[in-house]
Formats: C-alpha cells, sequence, structure tokens
C-alpha cells in the first residue's frame, strides 16, 4: 500500500471559515445597519423639532434689524431678540419712547397705518388693543399712569399654518 504524498509547504490549505466567524460578521453588519437607521431617525425628528424655528427666524431677526435701525437702545424699549418682540413702556410720556419710534419699527416690519393710528387712540381709559398683520402683532395696553405697547413675532400667524 502506497501512502499519498506529503502536502507542500508552500501550498496553501483552504480552510472554510468557521460558522461562529460568520455569525459575528452578520451581528456586526446588523449592528452597524441599526446604528446608521437610529442617527437618521434622529435626524429627521431634529429637523422636523427645529424646522418651525428655521422658517420663522428670517421674521424673528426682522424685528432685532427694526429695533437697531430705529435706535431703540437709547430709549426704554427692550428686545427680546430670541423671540422677535420689542416692549415700549410709558409711550408718549416724556420718560419712555414716543410714538415716532412705535411708527419707525411698525414701518420697517411692514405695520399697516390704520394699524399705528388705532394703537395710538387711547382715549384717556384703561383698555387694550392687539392688532396682526402679516407674520406680526401689536399689543397696546392703557393704564391709569401710561400707555403700554408690545410688538412682537407672531408665532401662530395664519402664513405658517400652510
Amino acid at each position: 500500500m502506497t501512502q499519498p504524498p506529503d502536502p507542500s509547504p508552500t501550498a496553501p490549505v483552504a480552510v472554510a471559515p468557521s460558522p461562529d466567524r460568520r455569525r459575528r460578521r452578520v451581528v456586526l453588519l446588523v449592528v452597524a445597519v441599526l446604528v446608521l437607521v437610529l442617527v437618521g431617525v434622529v435626524a429627521v425628528f431634529a429637523y422636523l423639532d427645529q424646522r418651525p424655528r428655521l422658517e420663522r427666524q428670517p421674521n424673528i431677526d426682522a424685528v432685532a434689524v427694526a429695533y437697531d435701525e430705529c435706535g431703540l437702545a437709547r430709549t426704554w424699549a427692550t428686545l427680546d431678540a430670541d423671540n422677535g418682540s420689542i416692549d415700549f413702556d410709558a409711550v408718549g410720556t416724556g420718560v419712555g419712547p414716543t410714538w415716532d419710534d412705535v411708527e419707525c419699527v411698525g414701518t420697517a416690519l411692514g405695520m399697516p397705518d390704520e394699524h399705528l393710528a388705532r394703537i395710538q387712540v387711547t382715549d384717556d381709559r384703561f383698555g387694550q388693543e392687539q392688532l396682526r398683520w402679516d407674520v406680526y402683532m401689536v399689543l397696546r395696553q392703557t393704564g391709569a399712569e401710561h400707555t403700554h405697547v408690545s410688538l412682537y413675532h407672531d408665532w401662530h400667524a395664519a402664513s405658517y399654518r400652510s
């Protein structure tokens, strides 16, 4: 009986991958795919969360630009640049902002002239007037001593609901 020749030391011997090794590769591939899907889902939710802010940001920024262009830092008017609002306290009393200051901001933001005329009518009584246009609102509150006017970005404007 003859024996088969010894395999040559230079000839590679093909070794089949073990089932454990294949399983590890499949598990690693599945984990990588799940991580990518999870990252994608988080990115979509982050975008959907930020989209309303991104749509509104130019209009919010316009309020801060109007505040600066009208030189309101020298008055008692206060700016909330994050939410797009300006508060005018004691309007027309000589110690606070003037109606010209309110008009300047209103004009910069496209406030209709009839809105400005309506908020300037105080009739020496307590009360308030709220008016909307485009993506902005103006609120006038009349008290015993003075008139307070708030002009701000309307987060719930009709143009955002489309």
